[in-house]
């Protein structure tokens, strides 16, 4: 599974879905600015749809991340570097919105996870990638619902988990918040690691086929923007309460 990827052959359909995914991810943060922080009510936004929104949003992302491991060079630095910006995060939230401070986020934890990664590639590289798929996808669908107190899918509780992993205030990186903990945006490790290594293996099930997608064509903005991730990532939540902090003050919200 070993591959190298540069600038001259990157695989465009993952730099393509990434900015498609980070456009999404820019209007689904604008819309949350404007409901939870400036109070315009949006129904649809505050319910079903709304979730699902969302969820189609990082289930992409750290899906193509985990692809996108595959062939980083250096996942610890690379990590380091992510999970730095994630703190920069939680200072600027603790700063500027203390309401909306972030504790463990996206940044937080795809950074931790691609450390975790870079320490145990030469083992993880081991497994045959369509048992490696099959196991870290059914191990995300059935811990999707740790933070939550217990292991089942959905609604379907199939094993409660014991009280004495919550309250700790220590443990809300691995997925398992306490009672009072809340973050305005927040990605534990158990079970978002889980989906991440198992987009790690849907890449080695495509090289193995030799369906990598080398022929796919660059769609030119999604394309930059993919390249570009965390740089966008970083600077479009100012920009949007930004913008809208200057709508609120010539009444247009």
């Amino acid at each position: 599974m070993e591959q190298s990827i540069t600038k001259k052959n990157r695989i465009n359909w993952i730099d393509n879905a990434r900015g498609v995914s980070l456009v999404s991810m820019i209007l689904y943060h604008f819309m949350f600015d404007l409901v939870y922080i400036f109070g315009v009510n949006i129904g649809w936004y505050r319910g079903t749809p709304g979730y699902y929104w969302q969820q189609s949003i990082c289930i992409t992302f750290i899906f193509l991340s985990g692809i996108s491991c595959a062939f980083g060079r250096n996942n610890v630095k690379r990590g380091a570097i992510i999970f730095a910006f994630g703190m920069l995060m939680t200072l600027g939230t603790w700063v500027a919105l203390p309401s909306q401070l972030i504790k463990f986020g996206i940044l937080h934890f795809l950074g931790l996870v691609r450390i975790v990664f870079g320490l145990l590639e030469k083992p993880l590289k081991k497994i045959k990638p369509e048992i490696g798929f099959a196991v870290f996808i059914l191990l995300f669908l059935m811990t999707k619902t740790v933070p939550e107190g217990y292991l089942g899918i959905g609604d379907i509780r199939l094993f409660e988990l014991p009280d004495v992993l919550y309250s700790s205030k220590l443990l809300f990186p691995l997925g398992f918040p306490h009672a009072s903990f809340w973050s305005g945006d927040y990605f534990p490790m158990i079970p978002w690691s889980f989906l991440f290594l198992s987009g790690f293996y849907f890449w080695g099930i495509l090289v193995k086929l030799g369906k990598k997608g080398e022929h796919f064509k660059a769609w030119p903005v999604f394309n930059m923007l993919g390249r570009n991730s965390l740089f966008i990532y970083v600077i479009h939540q100012p920009i949007c309460y930004g913008l809208l902090l200057l709508l609120d003050f010539f009444s247009v919200l």
